[in-house]
């Protein structure tokens, strides 16, 4: 992201140490919130002190998501639909207001997708989106593999097939 490129690459740090704290995380808790019939950290600290401690951290967990998380997935998701769509140009306004748009509809769909689908939906939806990034970090690390063999981009090795050379783009 444009944090690794200012700063280096020891941003990724975070991404990686965090990963692996996740994973141990995962590995330790899961069982035991399983075997309890737990699926959120306020429901157990319910079970552990009380409904005013569950409902303290279930309002700071979504003040805190709603502070610092939603605005930057809006922002970030606004500005790349805008630039591949131009959607400030299609409802002729300017490209602030384009933006502000784009953020509002991908809250509204998000929210209604969330609301009326449940977790379920959002669960199959990062999974269906976990598999796609594995293959295409597959895709990528063979592409790059095959490169570095046999000097040839797979890119290009693929574009060949597109269009022989008797053919014009």
């Amino acid at each position: 992201n444009g944090s690794s490129y200012k700063n280096g690459l020891i941003i990724i740090a975070w991404e990686v140490t965090s990963a692996i704290a996740l994973v141990a995380a995962a590995i330790y808790f899961v069982p035991r919130y399983l075997k309890m019939g737990l699926t959120t950290i306020p429901e157990f600290l319910e079970k552990r002190f009380d409904k005013t401690t569950r409902l303290i951290v279930a309002f700071f967990l979504i003040v805190s998501f709603v502070i610092t998380l939603l605005p930057i997935v809006l922002y970030t998701g606004a500005i790349n639909l805008e630039s591949i769509f131009n959607v400030s140009e299609i409802l002729g306004v300017s490209q602030n207001k384009g933006l502000w748009i784009t953020v509002v509809i991908i809250g509204v769909i998000g929210s209604i997708y969330a609301i009326f689908g449940g977790l379920k939906a959002v669960a199959i939806s990062d999974t269906i989106n976990g598999y796609g990034l594995l293959i295409f970090f597959y895709l990528s690390m063979k592409s790059i593999i095959y490169f570095f063999l046999i000097g040839i981009p797979l890119l290009h090795f693929a574009h060949a097939f597109c269009f022989p050379p008797d053919q014009k783009q």
